[in-house]
C-alpha cells in the first residue's frame, strides 16, 4: 500500500494496541519509526524468498517492542516535540532513510 495509507494504518493499530493496555500517551513518531523499520526491511527490487519467509525474518528483526529505546532516549520519547511531531532519534541514526 502507498507509504502515507500504511502509516495511518500502522497509527491506527498502535493506538488501538495502547489503548487497550491503557495508554493514550502515543506520539506521532511511533508508527513512524515501526514503518520504518518495516520499509528498510523490504528487499529492494525483485524478492528472492516467500513472503512467509520474509516476514518471519522481519517479526524476528523487529520483535522486541523496546527496540525504539535503541534509537531514542526516554527524555526524547516524553518530550512535547515528540508527541506533536516527528522528530529524528537521538542516541543512533535509523538505518534507513525516511
Amino acid at each position: 500500500m502507498p507509504y502515507d495509507d500504511a502509516r495511518e494504518w500502522m497509527k491506527r493499530g498502535i493506538q488501538r494496541l495502547a489503548a487497550s493496555y491503557g495508554r493514550l500517551d502515543i506520539t506521532k513518531r511511533s508508527p513512524e519509526f515501526w514503518l520504518r523499520m518495516v520499509r528498510g526491511f523490504l528487499p529492494e527490487g525483485e524478492r528472492t524468498e516467500s513472503i512467509a519467509c520474509s516476514r518471519i525474518k522481519l517479526i524476528e528483526k523487529v520483535r522486541d517492542k523496546n527496540l525504539i529505546l535503541d534509537y531514542y532516549s526516554a527524555e526524547l520519547l516524553a518530550s512535547p516535540e515528540a508527541k506533536s511531531d516527528w522528530v529524528e532519534p537521538d542516541m543512533k541514526p535509523l538505518p534507513f532513510p525516511r
